[in-house]
């Protein structure tokens, strides 16, 4: 017990899962098919708690953009528009868990 909070009632929600190892995202990423894993089962009780919400967090690494490196072009930005697009179409594509299914398993303890 910390703080007197059951540790199953703490939650570590992760930007993303990716830049950690290949083993620790595949607990929640099937690298292979590109998608979420459907019913996660944890060997080990200690990833339970665990919530990482995307795959691609950092438009920095986003292939749609990386014309605009900053490296190579200092000067030139994407179009607005585009860029809400693409995060769009990020959130159907990268997202491992949807912050709305943290906040809902949060309110059933």
């Amino acid at each position: 017990m910390s703080f007197e909070v059951d540790l199953d009632n703490i939650f570590l929600i992760l930007e993303t899962p990716m830049n950690v190892s290949k083993y620790f995202t595949s607990l929640w990423w099937d690298i292979e098919k590109s998608e979420p894993i459907k019913n996660l089962q944890f060997q080990d009780k200690i990833y339970k708690n665990i919530i990482p919400l995307y795959t691609q967090a950092d438009p920095y690494y986003w292939d749609e953009f990386k014309e605009f490196k900053k490296e190579k072009n200092e000067t030139e930005y994407p179009n607005l528009e585009d860029v809400m697009k693409v995060i769009n179409d990020k959130k159907k594509t990268a997202q491992i868990m949807n912050l709305d299914k943290i906040i809902n398993k949060v309110k059933k303890l």
